[in-house]
C-alpha cells in the first residue's frame, strides 16, 4: 500500500460502480475544504498500463481505478471550480489533486469495493443493484447465496431483485427513478410469472396512473392461471380456501410429507409444455436430482443457461418443497384479496392439507379413512340433519361408531360437515348396508315412476276423452237437440237469447234459423246440472248415456243408433285400455 496525490484528471471511476448520480457534492466539498479529508479513497493502477495522460507532479502514465471514493472525488472537483468564489480554504493545491491509497487489487476486490460503498450509502436504486448482480454472478460465477452475502440479503431476495431486470425498460426507467416502488415491481413480476400475456396491458394501466393495487387486480381476474383464495370480504386470518391453512403458514409447518407424488405429466401440464417422450426423460431426470439433492436447484440457474430447462428446474423445486403462500413468487395482493398463480402447486398443497386433516379426524373419531379399492364404489353420505327418519338413523350409526363408517374428502362451501366440523371432511357409509339402502332407494323411486306413468297415462287419457265428448257434442248431438227450438222463428229475438248479431241480410232464413237454434241448444247443454268437463272426460259414451234422459225431458225423439254414434267417437287408444281394464270410468 502506497498513499500518493494524484491528478484529479488521472483518476477514474471503478468499472464496477453502478452509481450514476451524486447528490449533495457541495456539502461533502465544504466539508472537505474546511476539516479536511476525513478517509483517504483507495484506488489501484489502472491494468494494463496506457501510455501517459499527462505527466504532471506524479511523474507517471498511469491512470488510477478508485475502488471507492466517488463522491470524495465529485467533491474535490466541485472545488476546483468553486473554492476561491465560496472563500474556502485551500488544502491540496487548489484541489487539483487527491490523496489516494495505492494497492494491487483484483477485479473481484473493486467489485466488493463499489457494492460496500453503495450499500453503506444506499446509493443504488433497485435497478442499479439487480445490474450489479448480475455482473457479479456472470463476471465472477457468484451464485446466487454468495451475492446474497455482500449484500446483505438473501439467495431469494438476490434472485427476485435480478428477475426486476426482465420487466420492459419503460418499467425499469420508472423503478429506477422511483415512480413504480419496488413493491409495486414485484407485483408486476408476478403478474409476468403467472401469466406473461397481462403484462403489457398492465404495464400500460400503470403509466395511464392506474395504482398497483387495480393493475394485479384486474390482470389476476383476466388471468386463466391465478384465482382467487382469499376475498377481501372474507372474515379472519387470510387462507387458501375455506378450511385450508393460513397463507403465513411456515414451509417447515406445513404437512409436506402429504404432498402426492410428483409425475412428469404433472410437470408438462404445469408449465403448459407439449408431453414428449424426450421432455419425460428431461423431466424425471430433474425431480430424481431435486429429490436426492434439494441444493442443486437453487443452484441450477447458475451453471445452465437455457431458460426453459431452468424454469423446469425451479417448477420442480417449487412442487417438491412449496413455500409458505406469503413468501411465494406466485402469490399476490390487491385490495386485500388474495390470488395464487401457481394452480398446480395450490392443487398438491390442498390434497395434502386434507390427507393431513383426514389422519388427524381418523384418530380422534376412530373412522377409517375410505379405501375405493377396499371398500368398493357403493357410498352412502351420512344425513346431516335429524330431522327425518333416515337422519335419526345415520345419528345412531355415528353414535354406536358402526365398523362401516368413513371419512372422505369433500369440500363444504358454505358451513362445516356437521358429524366431523371441518369444511374438507365428511362421513360416509360403505358395505352391505348401503346396497340394502340403495336398493330400498331404487324400488322406491320404480315404484314412484310408476305410479308417476300411470298418472301420465290416466291424464292423457282423460284428455282425449274430454276432446271426443266435446267433439260428439259439436257435431252430432248439438244438430238433434237444436229440434227442441224448431219452433222459435223471431230471428231478432233468437239472436238476443243467443248473444250474437243480427244475422247477414244477405242469408237464407232457413240458413239462419238453422244456425241461432243450435246455439240455444249449445248454450241449453252448457246450462244443464251435470253436463260439465267431469262428464265429458268420462267419454263420448257417457255423455250419450245422460243426453238421453235430456231428450226424453226436452220431448225429442233420438236417433235408434245414437248410442252407437257416440262409440265411435270414442278414441282408439282409449277403448283399448277400457279393454284392459285401465282407464277409469
Amino acid at each position: 500500500m502506497s498513499e500518493k496525490l494524484v491528478e484529479l484528471l488521472l483518476i477514474k471511476d471503478n468499472p464496477y460502480q453502478g452509481r450514476q448520480a451524486y447528490e449533495d457534492i457541495d456539502l461533502l466539498g465544504r466539508s472537505i475544504a474546511i476539516d479536511g479529508l476525513q478517509e483517504m479513497p483507495k484506488a489501484r493502477v489502472t491494468p494494463p498500463l496506457t501510455p501517459p495522460h499527462s505527466k504532471g507532479r506524479n511523474g507517471e502514465g498511469n491512470t488510477y481505478q478508485l475502488k471507492f471514493g466517488h463522491r470524495r472525488r465529485e467533491a474535490f472537483r466541485w472545488l476546483a471550480a468553486n473554492w476561491q468564489k465560496e472563500n474556502l480554504p485551500d488544502r491540496y493545491d487548489g484541489y487539483k489533486v487527491m490523496p489516494l491509497d495505492i494497492e494491487e487489487l483484483t477485479d473481484e476486490e473493486m467489485f466488493r469495493g463499489a457494492v460496500i460503498e453503495n450499500e453503506q450509502r444506499k446509493n443504488l436504486n433497485p435497478i442499479e443493484q439487480a445490474e450489479m448482480m448480475l455482473v457479479y454472478k456472470d463476471r465472477f460465477k457468484k451464485s446466487s447465496d454468495e451475492i446474497g452475502q455482500l449484500f446483505g440479503m438473501s439467495g431469494a431476495t438476490v434472485r427476485g431483485l435480478v428477475r426486476l431486470l426482465e420487466l420492459p425498460a419503460a418499467v425499469k426507467d420508472k423503478i429506477a427513478s422511483g415512480e413504480i416502488s419496488q413493491g409495486a415491481a414485484r407485483k408486476l413480476l408476478t403478474i409476468a410469472r403467472v401469466d406473461e400475456s397481462q403484462i403489457e396491458s398492465a404495464v400500460k394501466n400503470f403509466a395511464a396512473g392506474e395504482s398497483a393495487e387495480d393493475v394485479i387486480e384486474n390482470a389476476m381476474r383476466r388471468s386463466d392461471s391465478a384465482f382467487t383464495m382469499h376475498n377481501s370480504w372474507s372474515d379472519g386470518t387470510p387462507r387458501a380456501g375455506q378450511g385450508l391453512w393460513g397463507l403465513d403458514t411456515k414451509a417447515e409447518k406445513f404437512p409436506s410429507s402429504y404432498l402426492p407424488d410428483l409425475k412428469a405429466a404433472d410437470v408438462a401440464k404445469a408449465l403448459e409444455l407439449e408431453f414428449t417422450a424426450d421432455l419425460r426423460t428431461k423431466i424425471e431426470d430433474y425431480i430424481v436430482a431435486a429429490k436426492n439433492h434439494p441444493e442443486y436447484v437453487s443452484q441450477f440457474g447458475e451453471t445452465h443457461k437455457v431458460p426453459e430447462d431452468v424454469e423446469i428446474m425451479e417448477r420442480i423445486g417449487h412442487l417438491l418443497t412449496p413455500p409458505s403462500c406469503t413468501g411465494c413468487v406466485f402469490h399476490a395482493v390487491a385490495d386485500r384479496t388474495h390470488y395464487c398463480g401457481f394452480k398446480a402447486c395450490h392443487s398438491r398443497k390442498r390434497a395434502a392439507w386434507v390427507r393431513s386433516e383426514m389422519e388427524k379426524l381418523s384418530k380422534k373419531l376412530k373412522i377409517a379413512i375410505y379405501d375405493p379399492a377396499k371398500d368398493g364404489k357403493a357410498v352412502l353420505p351420512l344425513v346431516e340433519g335429524s330431522y327425518n327418519d333416515e337422519g335419526k338413523k345415520h345419528a345412531k350409526l355415528v353414535a354406536d361408531n358402526d365398523p362401516d363408517l368413513r371419512l372422505q374428502p369433500h369440500k363444504n362451501e358454505y358451513s362445516l360437515h356437521k358429524w366431523t366440523d371441518s369444511n374438507l371432511v365428511r362421513v360416509i357409509l360403505v358395505g352391505k348396508k348401503v346396497t340394502a339402502v340403495k336398493e330400498k332407494k331404487r324400488e322406491a323411486a320404480s315404484s314412484e315412476q310408476a305410479r308417476v306413468e300411470a298418472q301420465r297415462k290416466q291424464a292423457e287419457m282423460e284428455r282425449a276423452f274430454l276432446d271426443a265428448s266435446r267433439k260428439f257434442t259439436t257435431e252430432y248431438a248439438i244438430k238433434i237437440f237444436a229440434a227442441a227450438f224448431k219452433g222459435f222463428e223471431n230471428i231478432p229475438v233468437l239472436c238476443a237469447l243467443a248473444g250474437v248479431r243480427a244475422a247477414s241480410k244477405n242469408a237464407k232464413k232457413a240458413d239462419v234459423l238453422a244456425e241461432l237454434h243450435g246455439r240455444l241448444a249449445r248454450k241449453a247443454l252448457d246450462n244443464l246440472d251435470g253436463y260439465d268437463w267431469r262428464l265429458l272426460e268420462k267419454g263420448p259414451a257417457a255423455c250419450a248415456k245422460y243426453l238421453q234422459g235430456v231428450a226424453t225431458a226436452w220431448g225429442l225423439k233420438l236417433p235408434a243408433d245414437f248410442a252407437e254414434v257416440a262409440k265411435g267417437y270414442t278414441p282408439v287408444s282409449a277403448e283399448t285400455e277400457e279393454k284392459k281394464g285401465k282407464v277409469k270410468k
